[in-house]
């Protein structure tokens, strides 16, 4: 028996972030078992109905037009399941459950609004910090991005501790040939991800600069804007890469991988999906201590976990890995076969896919 999920993403799903690829992620693999339909505001395959068309572009109230719109498929599509990602998603999926009290919602949080809109106007953040409550009251299951973040939903919003998983960013290893690291000249440490605030992206650019001397240690940065940050002759800026493929072949060209978001309870919540990506592509990681960081670079035995913000730390830290490469590179690659073997035992798309299936359908 095929069942109907109706996936809710109230943002464009071709958009290079974080949240965007988990998305189609995990919505291609489902898809695979599942009649699905998607709600975005953007769409990616021809499952999906872009609501962006629908929504007049400068409208007072955007959302509460896309919501009712939502609301209106759903009550035409009558789903088994109702899947929906972050906060801004949950409310149609329990409106349509009032009425059909048989349908499953899934309440997928990538963040807590209370922390990530602290910096935004009073009101805003006590509607959707609200409706965050809501849907951990509501909802019939809390997919969550830690053990933190579980922790927290729990002993803050009075979550169920049976129905709140936590399941890390998968990845879909089919596109991502493992390539063992290659010996060059240049040691390359890469980046890739964006710039926002607690991304720690300038912590990297102050460690670039205080291993100017070195010659042969390079930076690749994909995803930061070109012309953003003063040129620099050990920093390399690629921008934007189009496609996911191209994303993952970049990075692969690097000796070793950086993810250095800060000490922020925004940051120690959120899983940052680079790390997958890392992982899958098999590189030593360097990384701060945040959220589950920790406890994923130690089981996968694949790189240092170093204190956030400390751009000395992180040279220094950077240059033991350089010396490493130069002398015993068997060291990098032996982390680098851990890294990739992790992602395949834990984040694989497959892996994540029996997963949600046990959850859609127990």
């Amino acid at each position: 028996m095929r069942y109907k999920i109706v996936f809710i993403c109230p943002f464009d799903l071709n958009w290079k972030r974080g949240t965007p690829y988990r998305a189609r992620t995990i919505i291609n693999r489902i898809s695979e078992k599942f009649d699905v339909l998607i709600l975005s505001m953007g769409g990616f395959n021809k499952n999906n109905i872009d609501l962006s068309y629908k929504i007049p572009k400068n409208a007072l109230f955007k959302t509460i037009f896309m919501w009712i719109h939502m609301i209106k498929i759903l009550l035409l599509q009558r789903p088994i399941v109702i899947h929906c990602f972050t906060t801004t998603a949950i409310l149609p999926g329990l409106i349509y459950k009032f009425f059909n009290r048989k349908t499953k919602v899934i309440f997928e949080m990538h963040g807590i609004s209370e922390l990530e809109l602290r910096n935004t106007n009073i009101i805003r953040r006590i509607f959707y910090t609200m409706i965050d409550k809501i849907g951990c009251k509501y909802s019939d299951v809390i997919i969550v991005m830690s053990y933190p973040m579980k922790k927290f939903v729990i002993s803050n919003y009075g979550a169920s501790h049976s129905k709140v998983h936590v399941i890390w960013g998968p990845i879909n290893l089919d596109i991502i040939p493992y390539n063992k690291l290659k010996i060059r000249k240049k040691f390359i440490v890469g980046y890739g991800g964006n710039d926002s605030f607690w991304q720690g992206f300038d912590t990297i650019i102050k460690a670039a600069e205080l291993l100017k001397e070195y010659k042969d240690i390079q930076f690749y940065i994909v995803g930061v804007p070109k012309g953003k940050y003063p040129n620099m002759d050990n920093v390399c800026f690629f921008g934007k890469i189009k496609g996911d493929i191209e994303y993952f072949m970049k990075i692969s060209e690097c000796s070793v991988l950086l993810s250095t978001r800060i000490g922020d309870p925004v940051a120690n919540l959120q899983y940052p999906q680079k790390l997958s990506a890392y992982l899958a592509v098999g590189r030593p990681i360097i990384a701060t201590d945040v959220s589950d960081v920790k406890t994923i670079i130690e089981k996968a035995m694949c790189g240092t976990v170093i204190e956030p913000e400390n751009a000395e730390l992180l040279a220094k830290t950077i240059l033991d890995y350089y010396n490493a490469y130069k002398k015993c590179p068997q060291k990098l690659m032996v982390e680098g076969d851990n890294a990739r073997k992790f992602a395949e035992r834990n984040l694989s798309d497959r892996i994540i896919e029996e997963k949600l299936s046990n959850i859609y359908l127990k």
